[in-house]
């Protein structure tokens, strides 16, 4: 997993979070067909944790996730 640019205002704990999840959703990647729907459907997604939003894809060429983007979320 990479970051697409430095995303110093996540905490590390946050960050820590983001890539335990990603690496889970990288092995599952692993275990599907490329040409399937779902490996379609999650190569390019988001995550959401408190108080933070992700955007992240799939970079096929050098089989890695990227996370694109992190916002905070707003409260309801």
């Amino acid at each position: 997993m990479t970051f697409a640019k430095p995303f110093d205002e996540v905490p590390s704990d946050v960050r820590e979070r983001l890539q335990s999840l990603l690496a889970r959703i990288a092995q599952s990647l692993d275990t599907m067909p490329r040409t399937g729907v779902t490996w379609k459907s999650i190569s390019v997604g988001g995550l959401v944790l408190p108080r933070w939003r992700f955007q992240y894809r799939v970079d096929v060429k050098k089989e890695s996730l990227v996370v694109e983007d992190a916002k905070i979320r707003e409260s309801p």
